[in-house]
């Protein structure tokens, strides 16, 4: 089953999960390109599967808040990780 965003705009006044995910989104919005740098760092580093897959969330949770330019930012991230580094340097 596929879960759909949750904006916190759709949820009505007294819904108490309303302040805390308006919260959640703010901070995201906030340091989402340091948290970019720090996940792209991650995954090009390839540490263990267990924080690879923890570091695959991110955009999830992105895509979940429906903050989408925090999600798209990271695919090609992703996408970059994903490539042998030779055919990344010929393509830069």
């Amino acid at each position: 089953m596929r879960a759909s965003p949750l904006n916190p705009s759709t949820l009505s006044e007294s819904e108490p999960a309303r302040v805390g995910l308006q919260t959640v989104r703010a901070r995201v919005n906030t340091v989402w390109l340091a948290l970019l740098a720090a996940l792209s760092f991650l995954l090009i580093t390839n540490l263990s599967d267990s924080l690879f897959g923890d570091v695959l969330k991110a955009p999830c949770t992105a895509g979940y808040l429906a903050l989408l330019p925090p999600r798209d930012a990271f695919l090609p991230a992703l996408a970059k990780a994903a490539l042998p580094p030779r055919v990344v340097a010929a393509l830069d």
